[in-house]
């Protein structure tokens, strides 16, 4: 369960500048705490007394018990984390543009096999910054433009699974 929280905090830092260590913080603790809530059967309960609840399919019969529908549980402590993760980011000191353009140039650049470390978290003198595109840079965010490479294998990715769907409709007629 802690690779899904984390997960939410690396994304969010990734593309949005403004993410301090606080609201990383909160946003991991947030993901925990709203996992565990919703496991709980008081919770459960209250979900299950909602008026679109069973519309909506938010619970699970799993064997003897009711739980929260996985999909909707990972929705539920995606959005609480994020949330609160970016509200507590807003409020919080800011990481020093400095230390926040060292982070990124580190985690732009392409590591040389035969690379040698002088010091942790730095580039090695001779290897130059690399320079990536934006697709967006608004309000903080940082969208790269997606390489070539990136668009073939999406687009490659996509017909194989429109293959996939279409092989099946094919065995199924």
């Amino acid at each position: 369960m802690i690779a899904p929280m984390m997960g939410v905090v690396f994304w969010i830092s990734f593309m949005w500048r403004p993410m301090t260590v606080a609201g990383a913080w909160a946003t991991t603790l947030t993901g925990f705490a709203t996992w565990w809530i919703s496991t709980q059967p008081w919770f459960i309960a209250w979900i299950g007394e909602l008026p679109s609840s069973e519309s909506l399919r938010l619970l699970w019969e799993d064997g003897e018990k009711t739980v929260v529908y996985l999909p909707w549980q990972i929705l539920f402590y995606r959005i609480s984390a994020s949330t609160v993760g970016i509200i507590v980011s807003l409020f919080a000191p800011r990481v020093s543009e400095e230390r926040l353009s060292r982070f990124y140039q580190r985690s732009r650049t392409s590591v040389d096999p035969n690379e040698q470390i002088e010091q942790p978290c730095t580039l090695p003198a001779a290897r130059p910054v690399a320079d990536r595109r934006m697709l967006a840079t608004a309000w903080g965010l940082e969208i790269p433009m997606p390489s070539r490479v990136s668009l073939v294998g999406f687009a490659n990715a996509w017909f194989l699974v429109a293959l996939i769907i279409g092989d099946f409709i094919w065995i199924v007629n």
